[in-house]
């Protein structure tokens, strides 16, 4: 079961309530070239969302290889929806 839509509604929910109007996600994104979502302001990135399904361990994930190439993103989250 995935959870990315529902993710989706949530951080839009949140990001609208302060004025951010775009959540973009990238179903491309699972291929681990880019962050799955990414919250724009103003034309300009201020939040990246990589989202890992419940229960992957996020200290491994935290070590691989496609977090390497995503650690030049600034204000990146590492989520597995629950922590």
């Amino acid at each position: 079961m995935g959870y990315r839509a529902d993710f989706e509604i949530l951080l839009k929910g949140i990001f609208e309530s302060i004025n951010v109007k775009r959540v973009d996600h990238d179903p491309k994104a699972r291929q681990g070239n880019k962050p799955d979502f990414i919250v724009i302001n103003k034309d300009v990135p201020i939040l990246y969302v990589e989202a890992k399904d419940i229960g992957v361990s996020l200290d491994k994930v935290e070590k691989s290889k496609q977090m390497a190439r995503y650690f030049g993103y600034t204000n990146l989250v590492l989520t597995d929806y629950v922590e």
